[in-house]
This record gives C-alpha cells, structure tokens and sequence, in this order.
C-alpha cells in the first residue's frame, strides 16, 4: 500500500468533508407566531398580519397556522429603518385610527350628542 502525497490527502480531506456537509441538516429555522413576532416588532398582531398579506413581511402556512420565520423579523428590521417605524407610530397616534377602524374614532373617545 503507498502513501498518499500530502496534496492528494487534503483534496480527498475536502471532497469529504463537502459531501458530509450536504447529507447533514440545514440548521433549522425557528418560527413565531402571529402574536410572538408582534412583540418582537413591538407591533399589534393586525399590523403583522397586513405586513405579511402585503408581502412586506415573510410567513408561511395560513390561518391559525401562519408562522413567521425568526429570519424574516431580521429581514424586515433590516430593511425598515427605525425613522420609518417611529413615523408610523406617530401617524398612528395623531389620527386615533385602529386596524380595521372605519370611523377613525378609538374606542369610547368620541362624544355622543
């Protein structure tokens, strides 16, 4: 039996360990719910709702089974500078409107004459 060259070796050293590498599981991915990721975005749960039917925001399954994948918050975050999210805030504030709100008015704020 010969020995293997030092060149030889390292190129066979590496052809296995790429292939190992590809059998083995992708590190898995963790996923949030509807209600998790609002709190993560510091954001009601209709907020991330609209983000993902507008697909601002990625999530997969539908329903009471929509899951936002933990690297989509990243994503997102990324992508949406924190001025952008703090003037969202404030029109929110300013105008009194909720997700869903046809009249505008906040709850229990509006005079009865």
């Amino acid at each position: 039996m010969s020995a293997l060259s030092p060149e030889i070796q390292s190129a066979i050293d590496t052809a296995v360990a790429r292939a190992v590498a590809q059998r083995l599981p992708a590190a898995r991915e963790t996923y949030l719910r509807v209600k998790e990721a609002a709190a993560q975005l510091d954001v009601h749960s209709d907020t991330v709702l609209r983000f993902v039917h507008a697909g601002t925001l990625r999530a997969v399954g539908s329903g009471k089974l929509l899951r936002i994948p933990q690297s989509a918050i990243a994503e997102y975050l990324e992508a949406t500078s924190s001025q952008d999210r703090q003037a969202n805030d404030r029109s929110r504030r300013r105008t009194g409107t909720l997700p869903g709100s046809a009249t505008g008015s906040v709850g229990g704020d509006h005079e009865r004459g």
